[in-house]
Formats: structure tokens, sequence, C-alpha cells
């Protein structure tokens, strides 16, 4: 146990500037969502913000009065006049409004998801085969580590460590989610008896908590298969991998497109849209003022499935190539 600490010790020393980076351009974001809130807070005091209706084409379009600002959203509501005051379409609309906003704040935890998964492909690709390519593996490989304690801190570090980042940082921008709102529109949707504090918190981050579970099982085998790429290539392992992945999906759709048999390899990075799509829970247009939304169903659902076991299959048939590759191929040459 000691000795795998000391290995993802080792991960975090090389690849720690990696997540300083991802770190500040999560808090720069942060901070340029907080000045633009801030901006439109500001214009909507000012009552600077009108709100035009076209009830033939069902759409409503949000304008400032000096052109900053060109918002449009699908209405199904055809009774607004022309043109409204934006406090006025808001108290039209307490429940669109209030849907926009959760509707906002899944966005904004499913990006930050898929950009930090986007990493750990870039790390398992480079994890080993960097090593071999300045000959250090030969270092590691003479300590008293199994070769297994290697592979496993890589993985840990690469693909648990990535999903708990991208769990934490979601969690923190759901939470920092009220700051983002102007003071008119909780005002709107205080006079409805509505508010972000309805959320169930904990069932949603609960929620989210397992939802990255069953990524962890279902992109298990593209984690596992990068890392196979590493240890295997002799150039260029990020381009190899993708370009194989491709490749496959390509050959794949030509012999059994008609038939309609998926390709268990690829076909789990197109899942999650629907997966997300499946559990999205729909905001009542009446709330109590005591009751508590859900914004996503329940993901446990997912755990057991025969998804899960062919990804299980999948990625530990990959893990022990990578083992296999590893051993075989000590540099690059």
């Amino acid at each position: 146990m000691r000795d795998f600490i000391t290995m993802l010790h080792r991960e975090w020393m090389e690849w720690r500037k990696v997540v300083y980076i991802i770190l500040g351009i999560f808090i720069a974001l942060t901070l340029l969502g907080t000045y633009w809130a801030h901006r439109a807070a500001v214009k909507m005091d000012k009552n600077d913000f009108v709100i035009h209706s076209y009830s033939e084409e069902n759409k409503v379009s949000v304008q400032s009065s000096d052109g900053w600002g060109n918002i449009q959203w699908d209405s199904t509501d055809s009774d607004h006049p022309d043109s409204l005051n934006l406090r006025a379409q808001m108290r039209s609309e307490p429940a669109k409004l209030f849907e926009i906003l959760v509707g906002l704040l899944r966005g904004i935890m499913i990006g930050i998801n898929m950009l930090i998964l986007s990493v750990s492909a870039f790390y398992f690709a480079d994890a080993l085969y960097k090593e071999r390519s300045d000959a250090s593996t030969f270092y590691y490989r003479s300590l008293p580590i199994s070769d297994w304690v290697v592979l496993g801190a890589k993985f840990v570090f690469g693909y648990v460590g990535i999903l708990i980042l991208s769990y934490l940082l979601s969690v923190i921008a759901a939470m920092y989610m009220p700051v983002f709102v102007p003071a008119i529109i909780e005002e709107v949707l205080g006079e409805f008896n509505l508010a972000l504090s309805q959320i169930d918190w904990g069932h949603l981050f609960l929620d989210w908590g397992v939802y990255h579970v069953v990524q962890f099982f279902w992109l298990l085998p593209f984690a596992m298969y990068f890392l196979f790429i590493s240890a295997s290539v002799k150039g260029r392992p990020l381009l190899i991998g993708v370009g194989i992945l491709v490749l496959v999906a390509i050959v794949w759709q030509l012999i059994f497109g008609k038939i309609g048999f998926q390709n268990q390899i690829v076909v789990n990075l197109g899942i999650f849209s629907d997966l997300i799509q499946d559990q999205w829970t729909n905001i009542p247009d009446t709330l109590p003022s005591d009751a508590q939304v859900d914004l996503f169903g329940s993901f446990s659902g997912y755990l057991f499935t025969l998804r899960t076991l062919i990804s299980l299959l999948i990625g530990g048939a990959f893990g022990w190539g990578t083992y296999y590759m590893y051993r075989r191929n000590i540099e690059v040459t």
C-alpha cells in the first residue's frame, strides 16, 4: 500500500501543472460568468431589457436598449402583447423562468463533466509512452515495485482522479449557481413562492455521484484502451488511438449497419446523452412553496446491466493487454 501511495504521489508531481491549469480555467470561467451576470443584473434593474413576443412564430426575443444581449427561446403562450418589459414578462411565465434556471444549472454540471473527462484521454495516451520515450521507465522498473502497482497508480490517478475532480468541480459550480441569479429574478420568483432553494440539493449531489460511478464502468474500456495504446505504439499515441477508434466505427458500420448490431467499443461514447435525457425530470407548472424539486432521476438502475458487464470485460481485456505490452515494449526505439 505504501508503494502504491508513493507512485500516486509521483503521478501528482508529474501532472500537477495540468490540474492547476484545469482549476485556473474553472476559476476564470466562474469569474467571467459572475461578471456577465452582474452586468445583466444592472441592465435588468434599469429596465434596459425589452421582450418582444412573436405569437405566430411562437418565439420570444430578449433585447437590450443598447444592443447588448439578443436571446431567443420558444414560448407556448400566444397571448402576450408585442412588447413587454422584462419584469412583466417574467411574471407572466414564472414556471418557465424557473425551468430555464434549473436547466442552466444542469447544463453547467454536464458541461464540466464532459470537458474534464476529455482530459483523461490525453493523460492515458501519454502516461506510459512518455516514460518509454525518455527511458525513465528503466528507473521505475528497477525499483522493488511490481508492474501492476505502477500501472494501477496510473489508472487510479488518471481515471478515478479525473472522475472525482469532475464531480467536485460540478458540485462547486452548482452550489455557486445562486450567485449568478440577478436580484430581480429572485424577486419575481419569490412573488410566486419559487426559489432555487427548492431544489433537493442532497438528492441532486447523490444522483450526480451515482452518475459518475456509471461513467466509471461504462467508460472503462476507453481508459484502458488508451493506456494500451500508450504502452504499444512508437509515436503519436493520441492520434493513433483516436484514428483506430474512428476506423473501427466506420468498418463496423459498413459490416453491421443494416443489421443494427451495435459496436460496444464505441457506442458508450454517445450513450450518456440518452441516459441524461431519460433521467431529465420535468419541472411542474405549479409548485407548492415547500416542494422539493429533483433535477435528475435515479441513475442506480444503470449500474447492474449488461452494458456494465460488457464494459468490465472489454476493460479487463485491455488491462491484460496493457500489462503484456508494458513488459514487452520497454522503450520507444
